[in-house]
């Protein structure tokens, strides 16, 4: 159930909501920038909605807001390069009014320094972290002893495989933690500047024809020299997803004669405007 509160500050609206578990909250609801103003009773131009718990700084008019803190720790997941913010991102945050929390060296596998990362608060401990953050942004799902840092209350936004690690889950739960899993976002029109599956899928075809080219016995190419000419590898794609698409796409780049199956065969016309052969 949502009711939508008129806020007298001008600094946008505020929506009530009610839970499955009844638990009250608020959003905040702020206007685009140069938006023209709204019509008395209409609803403004949305640009950001966040939602919070409702605290004793709270009130129904939107005055007195706390400062929203967005945190970000280091992945430690083996092998993981990747950060949840980059810097591009906090000068967005920051015209929203979110302060940014930064583990020291998130960044760095990235091939991000702190000093990239313009007006964010750099804290050293992750536990620290955890204690302050309102929301918590991740790639990795947290480990079982990470979830049970969370700040009771808060948010956190990432990567969970949800039908795998009970333990984690658990700990979430007794911390009262609203998680967003980012693989179960529904691939629809709306969502697609959040689909981050799609995004990471296009990657991983790319890596995997990198990967494949490097393994391979042979080159990829075709190759004409004075000792004669070689042939271009043939690669077969299984599957032409994302994932698939990019891998097709990345082994026609490097010259080779790529094939394809998918059992879904309106993905023919993809993959031959890729250069593959369905």
């Amino acid at each position: 159930m949502r009711r939508l509160l008129r806020n007298e500050t001008g600094k946008g609206d505020v929506v009530r909501f009610v839970t499955a578990n009844r638990e009250s909250g608020w959003y905040l609801v702020r206007e685009s920038p140069g938006s023209p103003q709204p019509e008395p009773r209409a609803a403004p131009a949305i640009q950001w909605v966040f939602g919070f718990p409702r605290t004793k700084q709270h009130d129904k008019t939107g005055d007195s807001l706390m400062t929203i803190k967005v945190a970000v720790p280091r992945e430690t997941a083996p092998g993981e390069r990747r950060v949840a913010l980059v810097p591009s991102v906090v000068k967005q945050l920051d015209k929203l009014g979110v302060e940014v929390l930064l583990q020291a060296g998130a960044g760095e596998p990235s091939g991000f320094d702190d000093a990239d990362y313009p007006g964010v608060t750099v804290i050293e401990g992750s536990d620290e972290l955890y204690a302050q953050a309102d929301v918590v942004l991740r790639v990795q799902p947290p480990t079982v002893e990470d979830a049970g840092k969370l700040k009771e209350g808060s948010c956190l936004l990432g990567f969970l495989a949800p039908h795998e690690g009970d333990s984690r889950i658990k700990n979430l739960l007794k911390r009262k933690v609203t998680s967003f899993s980012m693989e179960l976002v529904p691939r629809i029109t709306r969502a697609q500047n959040i689909d981050a599956l799609s995004s990471q899928a296009n990657l991983s075809g790319y890596k995997a024809a990198l990967m494949a080219a490097e393994r391979s016995p042979r080159i990829f190419p075709m190759m004409t020299t004075a000792a004669g000419t070689i042939r271009p590898s043939k690669v077969l794609v299984m599957g032409a997803g994302v994932a698939g698409l990019q891998a097709i796409a990345t082994a026609r780049r490097l010259g080779a004669i790529v094939e394809a199956y998918d059992v879904r065969s309106a993905t023919k016309e993809q993959v031959e405007s890729l250069g593959g052969k369905f």
